[in-house]
């Protein structure tokens, strides 16, 4: 009904009822302009409801998802300079400061922890040799570890640093 049945083109008329049934408020005159200057960008006489789709609803939509994901780069770049700062801060101003890292490092290796990171690489593992690929890299190590628990970007390295350390012959095994 807000488009001519024969060629599916949509009058000012129409575009105006289509706008109003679905909620946006619009003035004769703004309504008027929108539509005439989808017009003039696509050089034509009348409206398609595709065009009038991409009039109000994908181009700020597309600008929005713009604007999330530049938002999420910046807090991704933030985390990774606070990250880097906290490592400085631990490992790279001196023995004392260095030492307290792993203190504290190692009071996050619980017991609980432990358990749980055994269940967690044990099922990995029996999931894995079903599908033939019971090698547990060191990337699959460390994603298991985060999904048990929080722990700052520089005691991932310290997991990575284990990891290496058990698995000297870098076979995944």
């Amino acid at each position: 009904a807000f488009s001519s049945p024969s060629d599916c083109m949509m009058s000012l008329e129409q575009f105006q009822e289509l706008s109003e049934y679905l909620g946006f408020a619009l003035t004769y005159h703004s309504a008027k302009n929108l539509f005439e200057q989808k017009l003039r960008d696509r050089e034509m006489n009348a409206m398609t409801l595709e065009d009038f789709q991409d009039a109000c609803i994908v181009a700020p939509l597309d600008r929005i998802r713009a604007r999330l994901r530049g938002h999420r780069q910046n807090m991704l770049a933030c985390a990774f300079h606070i990250d880097n700062f906290i490592r400085h801060l631990s490992l790279f101003t001196g023995e004392d400061h260095r030492r307290r890292a792993v203190t504290r490092f190692q009071q996050k290796l619980t017991t609980r922890f432990c358990v749980t990171l055994w269940s967690s690489l044990q099922q990995w593992a029996e999931r894995k040799t079903l599908a033939g690929e019971p090698m547990i890299s060191k990337e699959t190590f460390l994603k298991l570890v985060d999904s048990i628990q929080s722990f700052q970007a520089f005691e991932m390295d310290f997991f990575g640093n284990i990891y290496e350390r058990v698995d000297r012959g870098q076979k995944g095994e």
